[in-house]
């Protein structure tokens, strides 16, 4: 866009591989790790990192829902909803079709529209998944 940016990032040795990447706020942002399980928010102004939540097998596709983080867990197929204050998760959605079986990175992302609903892509269909509360 030709915006002038200017933003102090963690060192690389501070993060893992990145693969997803939301917005918080006007100043943070939430980073999925793959290669190290965390998902991480960010403040852009001064480039401090808190991890907020842990131990995920390959988090990928990352979004928010205006009060919380989803992450697809391609590891265990599943969708979680992490809140950033505490760290407690709890999943959404289980069996879904993402995480490749013997593909060291494969792609799946999250997306929150209008009234809530969620879509999730999958990279072992090659589809987008709509969810939608009961």
């Amino acid at each position: 866009l030709g915006l002038p940016v200017s933003i102090q990032a963690p060192s690389q040795a501070d993060l893992a591989p990145r693969l997803g990447l939301a917005i918080a706020d006007d100043s943070a942002v939430y980073v999925s790790e793959m290669a190290s399980g965390q998902v991480s928010q960010i403040n852009v102004n001064s480039g401090t990192r808190r991890v907020i939540a842990q131990g995920l097998d390959r988090p990928q596709g990352i979004a928010t829902d205006g009060s919380a983080v989803l992450v697809v867990e391609a590891g265990k197929r599943r969708l979680l909803r992490v809140e950033p204050a505490s760290g407690a998760g709890e999943v959404i959605a289980r069996d879904l079709p993402v995480g490749l079986p013997n593909v060291p990175i494969t792609l799946a992302g999250v997306a929150v529209g209008a009234g809530g609903t969620i879509y999730v892509t999958s990279d072992v269909e090659n589809s987008i998944w709509r969810l939608r509360k009961k």
